[in-house]
């Protein structure tokens, strides 16, 4: 048994929705969701975005104004491409970043689109728990 466990609970997934401004034409997160519980892992932000004016290059995830985690936009999803038909980068606009959880106590990530030409807009904030649990507090929970 490891001497302590990363436990990492998604408090609250909230995407911006209609705050998002006109650089985005769709998104959306497919994980995580409110409730779940990562343990010793990283934690998996999945899902898609088209931009609008300028192609999605990566989505990254902010920390406390530090970029903590990038990843490119480059999966492919045959229905956002057919949703968006020619939109730049609907063919792949596709993301999957995994995320090692760090520090402990209450986090908030806010998710950016960032665009070819470099401007970011900020889609969604998921707040986060980690707690490191030694064997003690295992064995008795």
């Amino acid at each position: 048994m490891r001497p302590e466990c990363e436990c990492l609970e998604v408090l609250n997934v909230a995407p911006k929705g209609e705050a998002i401004d006109g650089d985005v034409k769709g998104v959306h997160l497919d994980g995580p969701v409110a409730g779940m519980q990562v343990e010793d892992g990283p934690l998996r932000i999945v899902g898609w975005v088209v931009g609008d004016r300028a192609p999605v290059r990566e989505v990254e995830i902010v920390a406390e104004r530090r970029v903590v985690g990038r990843a490119t936009v480059d999966v492919a999803r045959p229905g956002v491409a057919a949703q968006f038909a020619g939109a730049a980068g609907a063919d792949a606009a596709g993301f999957d970043l995994r995320l090692e959880p760090s520090g402990k106590g209450v986090s908030e990530l806010l998710v950016n689109a960032v665009l070819d030409d470099g401007s970011r807009v900020a889609l969604a904030t998921i707040r986060v728990d980690v707690r490191r649990d030694g064997v003690l507090s295992r064995l008795l929970s």
